[in-house]
């Protein structure tokens, strides 16, 4: 911007010099241009001001700057209010929007902490180990499908901080003050290819439990084992093969991948989807560590229906209307987002070799 600026007042000052009778409307005719700031420009010129002049003194000095730069990184808990204070309190008078914009100047920026699973020494090591495996492997990422679950919740704003939104000056909006939100359960597989239909499952509210314990007092008030194998795997099963028949590379190869979950890893439920994948055992894959949800794509893919879900927020009151909209948005998660979550999985597995076993996200 600066850079074109300063070439159209060079183009404006050289034609005064080759037409000195041509008025200032005339040039800033020529040269698009209001005519007050042509007489501007010929009159710094005549004076010997060369370019943009200095404004005001800058509020901060280089050191200042680096001075708070520094606390904003080493002091976890610095604010610009605490910062802009803490000048004031030297003499400086600076205001927290400048400290602010100060700080992003210099690459410093403002959210919120990235919540993730807590590492420990051996969750680390078998990390490593599982990256280390895969990428020493031939097995392509391609003929994978990722399988979890998840909650979505009719009132998502209750238990966090929510979005930020414009009101009238006294008329705030509320939100429910609500420990536990009612929800929707459901299971997705997700491949390169695309995911499977999403599979309804006890939990939340959504879907009325039905299941009995072993005592038989009582019916389980969230997905239990019976209802894993006889329920959701056929289905997950099923859609997977009907995503990977339309790719005859992957027909009766590819593998099923869940997470270590209790009800996930009991033996009934291994034989069971043994049984489902054909008998093959290298078919199924559980050998992915826990504490890593960096380590499957299908995080991803519930943070972006999570999004497409906020959009929806305002107009969902029930249950019902919570498991049609989430339903619509699982049914059509972009076919490009798979495509590119997959291609990511080495990059993923190689920066967990940099970080130690550590997360891999930014």
């Amino acid at each position: 911007m600066e850079h074109s600026r300063d070439q159209k007042r060079r183009k404006i000052l050289a034609d005064h010099e080759e037409r000195p009778q041509m008025s200032a409307r005339e040039l800033g005719r020529r040269h698009d241009c209001h005519h007050s700031t042509v007489r501007k420009y010929i009159s710094d010129c005549s004076q010997g001001v060369v370019g943009k002049q200095a404004g005001r003194p800058p509020a901060l000095s280089a050191s200042q700057v680096k001075a708070i730069v520094k606390k904003a990184v080493v002091q976890k808990s610095a604010s610009s209010v605490r910062l802009a204070s803490s000048l004031n309190a030297q003499g400086v008078a600076v205001s927290s929007k400048t400290v602010n914009r100060k700080l992003r100047e210099n690459g410093i920026a403002c959210g919120y902490p990235r919540r993730v699973p807590l590492l420990t020494k051996q969750h680390r090591e078998k990390r490593m180990l599982w990256a280390t495996r895969f990428l020493n492997s031939r097995r392509s990422f391609a003929g994978w499908m990722f399988t979890d679950s998840k909650y979505f919740l009719l009132n998502s704003l209750s238990s966090k901080r929510g979005r930020q939104v414009y009101y009238p000056a006294g008329e705030r909006p509320s939100v429910p003050a609500v420990s536990h939100s009612p929800g929707v359960h459901f299971y997705l597989g997700v491949t390169k290819f695309g995911a499977t239909q999403p599979v309804l499952a006890t939990g939340g509210g959504g879907k009325k439990p039905s299941y009995e314990r072993p005592q038989g007092k009582s019916l389980h008030s969230g997905v239990c084992g019976e209802e894993y194998r006889e329920e959701i795997l056929p289905k997950l099963v099923v859609g997977g093969n009907k995503l990977f028949a339309r790719q005859g590379k992957w027909v009766g190869r590819w593998v099923f991948q869940q997470d270590n979950a209790p009800i996930h890893k009991s033996q009934a439920s291994i034989d069971k989807v043994i049984e489902l994948m054909g008998g093959e055992k290298k078919r199924v894959e559980l050998s992915r560590p826990a504490m890593s949800p960096d380590l499957s794509w299908i995080e991803n893919v519930w943070g972006w229906a999570e999004n497409e879900l906020d959009k929806k927020r305002d107009d969902i009151k029930t249950l019902p209307e919570l498991e049609k909209e989430v339903r619509l948005i699982l049914g059509r998660v972009p076919l490009d987002l798979m495509e590119k979550l997959v291609a990511g999985m080495k990059t993923r597995l190689i920066k967990v070799g940099e970080r130690d076993g550590g997360h891999v996200g930014k």
